[in-house]
């Protein structure tokens, strides 16, 4: 490696970290309205005049975004103030708070100051286990089996299970494998909590591109249901960020019961109040057939598979 090449290195790592001071200076004036030198410099090792260096820097890049207050001895936010860097991760700020109230993430490596007063309704559940998710993704990367045993709900067993995952999804707050089941000769998803023991095995025989419910999307057109009144309606649709009254989603199609059961779309809007079923989905007998022929057309490549 020659020294042009290393110089390079060398400023790039100098200026994504220079990037992440001002982040932090924006962060502070979005969210708190405030800041010190002493916070910054506290929070990164930094010297009173390198800290000095970045707010001059920032004041260039924001000139109307932030002031010094002499009796507070802090920079304030202005009423003119404009995110340079925090504007379009909003909802990072809230995820953050879900991430420290939930013991996901550790409140020292984010640049919050004082939490605000908050509260997350969520049922905990138990830890994903570093190693279990480090073989997950290892046998995903690598393209090989895992040996494990597994809690079934619906069989309310335990079994064992031998498959070939290719990839990993959430929904409802939990994390699952998506795999080719080598007992099933099938597609399935697993939940990772749900998983005991795991042992790699060798190579997997099946690849992700057998599994078309997977590889296949369609698009769910979904509504706010007739039955509520105007007011809610208008609500939903502003929330949902509708235009002209539709909100177009396009889903792998193996995801599609995730999201019907979530927002119980497949019930009968008669037999269950608006409230309950504030979205109804206009389109669900195409996009469930759409689904069965992929899963059809998995079936028939896997008995092909497993013939030749």
């Amino acid at each position: 490696m020659n020294d042009n090449s290393l110089e390079s290195q060398s400023e790039r790592k100098t200026n994504l970290a220079v990037q992440r001071r001002l982040e932090f200076i924006d962060f502070r004036l979005a969210w708190y309205g405030r800041f010190n030198r002493k916070d910054l410099a506290e929070t990164f090792g930094l010297s009173p005049q390198q800290a000095s260096a970045d707010i001059a820097t920032y004041r260039k890049l924001a000139p109307n975004n932030v002031d010094y207050n002499d009796a507070t001895k802090a920079f304030i936010r202005q009423p003119g103030f404009k995110p340079v860097f925090v504007g379009r991760y909003a909802d990072r700020y809230l995820l953050q708070i879900l991430g420290i109230k939930t013991n996901l993430i550790d409140k020292d490596i984010t640049w919050f100051e004082e939490l605000p007063d908050s509260e997350i309704v969520v049922l905990e559940r138990r830890p994903t286990d570093f190693g279990q998710l480090q073989k997950v993704l290892d046998a995903i990367d690598q393209g090989l089996e895992l040996h494990l045993s597994y809690n079934s709900i619906s069989s309310g067993k335990q079994t064992t299970r031998c498959i070939c995952p290719h990839a990993i999804f959430s929904s409802d707050g939990r994390w699952y494998v998506r795999a080719w089941s080598r007992d099933r000769n099938d597609f399935r998803d697993f939940n990772i909590n749900r998983m005991g023991e795991i042992a790699i095995g060798g190579k997997s025989p099946v690849g992700k591109e057998d599994d078309f419910e997977w590889n296949l999307t369609t698009d769910l057109l979904l509504q706010v249901n007739s039955n509520l009144d105007f007011t809610q309606r208008e609500a939903l649709e502003h929330e949902y960020n509708m235009h002209d009254g539709l909100l177009s989603k396009t889903i792998r199609l193996s995801l599609i019961f995730y999201m019907v059961n979530n927002l119980n779309l497949d019930l009968d809007s008669t037999q269950i109040k608006p409230e309950k079923q504030q979205l109804v989905l206009t389109n669900l007998k195409e996009v469930e057939a759409k689904r069965l022929l992929a899963r059809e057309m998995s079936q028939s490549a896997l008995k092909k598979r497993v013939h030749s």
